[in-house]
């Protein structure tokens, strides 16, 4: 009998198909597999890790209460509206946005005119009074050329509340103001307010056609500035109280998150009088000044970042201010120092930081004179202006 081979070679038995490199890519696919699940198993693991980190960091928001920063709605620009004790308009104003994560308002007097979309030009308060909100966000609109994305109406008793919780309201002027019935006095330099003389002084500036337009936004900005100083926690409760008092088509979560954003004090805050001049006398009204509200509209918060001195390089007393005036739409924080020195210039100077070419060339533009000058002694974010003859006394036409 003829012995069997059992070697490999005699019975092809290697193996039923595990022959040559068809049984390494066998085994290589079972390797592939088994990868593939490992990191599929693993993705579970984290995706699942990430989605009860985001659930937890919700509860725990939601437990405290505090609105979160992204939570802060894209309202547009927003018109406020504060009505007083009687239910006239005594507060207007529009409250923006800005690119650079900032906020600020332009205050609008009550008695400022503006178009209706028919043609007509009424006084704001007068619309307020006959035509309500509806009528007063059309004339806004027509005024600014901006559509106000939401509205909030508020009564007198919600800027008290406001400005209870800020410890009074500190109100810095750069110049002497004062109403004409005496209501309001202020002197250069900070003037703290206790809440009930912060608001008295709001309603008797919205009265007074002459001091009041640049008194407004004074007022805002210090109870702005003092809100921003409280703990998160007490402005999140303050912010959903303020909420609940208002009117508003944002709803009180999102205008209570739109109140937190505002008052973060993480970017600078401005607040700006809307250019106009006075019209009239017994019956007097505020006319806006078109190239001024436009140069308004058109500025930006950051220029809050940037210091604006303004000083007299005359022997003409005014000129500071008078040039500040020009500047005021640009949104600086101006410091006006009219002191009368011995140099006097026939060319205005406007001397710029190493930060502040660009808007030096700005401020140029709204004196309509002045030579610019890099200084290396400014600070790089500073600009100082030197009122020269040529902008004390321009020709006569």
């Amino acid at each position: 009998m003829r012995k069997k081979d059992y070697t490999a070679s005699s019975t092809g038995r290697r193996g039923r198909g595990r022959s040559g490199s068809r049984y390494q890519a066998t085994l290589a696919a079972r390797r592939r597999r088994r990868l593939a699940a490992a990191i599929l198993l693993v993705g579970v693991i984290v995706a699942a890790t990430v989605f009860l980190a985001i659930v937890l960091v919700q509860r725990s928001r939601a437990g405290s209460g505090v609105v979160a920063a992204e939570e802060t709605p894209d309202a547009g620009d927003v018109l406020l509206v504060g009505r007083g004790d009687d239910g006239s308009l005594q507060q207007l104003l529009l409250l923006s946005a800005d690119e650079a994560g900032g906020y600020g308002v332009v205050t609008i007097p009550p008695r400022t005119v503006a178009a209706a979309p028919g043609g007509e030009i009424r006084r704001l308060d007068e619309v307020y009074s006959e035509g309500g909100r509806e009528a007063l966000v059309e004339y806004v609109a027509g005024l600014l050329q901006v559509e106000p994305g939401a509205w909030v109406e508020f009564d007198e008793s919600l800027l008290r509340t406001a400005a209870e919780a800020a410890g009074g309201v500190d109100v810095r002027a750069e110049e002497p103001l004062a109403t004409a019935d005496g209501a309001v006095s202020l002197d250069a330099g900070d003037t703290q307010a206790s809440p009930d003389e912060a608001v008295a002084w709001l309603a008797a500036a919205a009265a007074d056609p002459q001091a009041g337009p640049a008194i407004t936004p004074l007022f805002y900005r210090g109870l702005v500035q003092g809100l921003a100083s409280l703990p998160p926690e007490r402005r999140d409760t303050l912010s959903r109280q303020l909420a609940d008092a208002a009117e508003s088509n944002l709803g009180q979560e999102d205008l209570a998150a739109l109140i937190m954003a505002v008052t973060a004090g993480d970017s600078p805050f401005g607040a700006w009088a809307l250019p106009v001049r006075l019209v009239g006398g017994g019956d007097w009204y505020l006319e806006p000044l078109p190239d001024q509200v436009e140069a308004l509209l058109m500025g930006s918060n950051a220029a809050a970042s940037y210091s604006l001195e303004v000083r007299n390089g005359t022997g003409i007393g005014g000129a500071a201010p008078m040039a500040a005036a020009l500047l005021e739409p640009l949104r600086y924080n101006i410091t006006v120092n009219d002191e009368v020195s011995g140099v006097d210039y026939s060319q205005t100077q406007i001397r710029c930081g190493s930060d502040a070419l660009a808007e030096c060339d700005r401020v140029r533009g709204a004196l309509g004179t002045g030579t610019v000058i890099k200084d290396d002694l400014v600070d790089r974010r500073a600009i100082v202006v030197i009122v020269g003859r040529d902008l004390a006394q321009p020709p006569a036409e």
